[in-house]
């Protein structure tokens, strides 16, 4: 959990870290170095000597003189707003761009254009209040409003379709190839649980949370089929 934190804070950090913003960029360094000392305080259990030789050498103490092993766990509590929302939603956008890289396999690093012509208005606004965010961190050149003449497949986003466009030297029967080949695992899979669970000795003797836990396994396939299609037909 703290791995995933870590990685997406300086991921978005460095959005603004880039930009001519100065009062967001203080701003952001401010709160890098709260949550640094943060994070110090609760791994000073584990690893105390390590910790506080990182917590004194950055002078997190600000004076030199309180040691990090007189500092207690915070006790404040989280809260959720507007602001907590946004980002999960940009987490969840950019993620989204990034599953559906692997799945195709295509390299993580290269870069995309969106089109955007039939998405809602909540989203669009979404997008452009991210733009600079979204455009970095998801490695997309541009989110367009109108189609063009590049390899192309559709991906659903959070019920929004999307049109990926690829660079030039993608080729799209590579891509079906290796989607169907995914499909059929995946199908495979949901062939051996529905077996499973139209047996009636397992219903009888299993623990009902492996039953129900086996049918909500093959929901979620079923979810990841009904996507690949809808991309497929868009090849």
């Amino acid at each position: 959990m703290w791995h995933s934190f870590c990685d997406w804070y300086l991921e978005l950090s460095k959005t603004i870290f880039y930009s001519e913003n100065n009062q967001n960029i203080e701003e952001t360094r401010n709160v890098a170095s709260y949550v640094f000392a943060q994070i110090l305080v609760i791994l000073h259990p584990f690893i105390p000597f390590l910790t506080e030789e990182i917590w004194l050498k950055n002078k997190l103490d600000k004076d030199g003189e309180d040691f990090l092993m007189l500092k207690n766990w915070s006790d404040a509590t989280a809260t959720k707003d507007k602001d907590y929302d946004e980002v999960n939603e940009i987490i969840e956008f950019v993620s989204a761009i990034r599953s559906f890289k692997n799945e195709i396999e295509i390299s993580p690093g290269s870069f995309v254009n969106i089109l955007i012509d039939k998405i809602n208005p909540n989203t669009k606004e979404f997008i452009e209040r991210n733009l600079n965010t979204l455009k970095k961190i998801g490695r997309i050149n541009e989110f367009l409003n109108e189609d063009i003449k590049k390899p192309s497949a559709n991906l659903i986003i959070k019920g929004e379709i999307f049109k990926i466009y690829f660079d030039e030297d993608i080729e799209l029967s590579k891509i079906k190839t290796t989607l169907l080949n995914k499909k059929s695992k995946i199908e495979k899979e949901m062939e051996r649980i529905n077996t499973k669970l139209n047996n009636k000795s397992f219903i009888e003797r299993a623990p009902n949370d492996i039953v129900e836990q086996e049918k909500s396994n093959f929901i979620n396939l079923e979810k990841d089929v009904n996507k690949l299609n809808y991309t497929l037909e868009s090849l």
